[in-house]
This record gives C-alpha cells, sequence and structure tokens, in this order.
C-alpha cells in the first residue's frame, strides 16, 4: 500500500492519505512551510481500507512512526519511546 505522509521537519507524522492503486503519486495533500510530503510503500498493509481492520492496522503504523527525514526516500522509521 502506498501512502502521502505530512509531516513536520522532525519527521512528525501530521497527516497522511492512501494512493489509489494505479495512479501517480499525485499530491493530494498541501504542505505548509515548514512541511513535507513523502511518498512511503508500507508492503505489510494489505486489503481495502474499508475493512476495518486493515484500517485500525494503518493508523498504528502511523502513530508508532515517524518519516526518516535524512531520507530522500520515503521511509518510516519507529518512534523512540
Amino acid at each position: 500500500m502506498k501512502i502521502q505522509v505530512l509531516h513536520d521537519e522532525q519527521g512528525n507524522i501530521l497527516s497522511f492519505a492512501v494512493v489509489k492503486t494505479g495512479t501517480k503519486d499525485g499530491l493530494s495533500l498541501v504542505p505548509k512551510p515548514n512541511q513535507s510530503i513523502k511518498v512511503v510503500t508500507l508492503p505489510d498493509i494489505k486489503g481495502k481500507l474499508n475493512n476495518e481492520k486493515t484500517f485500525m492496522r494503518l493508523v498504528e503504523t502511523m502513530n508508532k512512526h515517524k518519516v526518516d527525514t535524512s531520507s530522500e526516500k520515503g521511509k518510516l522509521i519507529r518512534k523512540s519511546a
């Protein structure tokens, strides 16, 4: 599953949007100053978002991770405790 992730300069996730299969990575989120967007792939999350388990797994992943701002590619890293 491809996700657009809106984040701040520290990589904290502010919002996210799913990139529909078969479409280009056209941005649907609009960053404000000091915000960026990265497209990340989450291979472990499969299924339709109208499935509650899939949706909750996506939300949980977003809550436990942040964007690796040192990488040009979209990559999530686990938040430190």
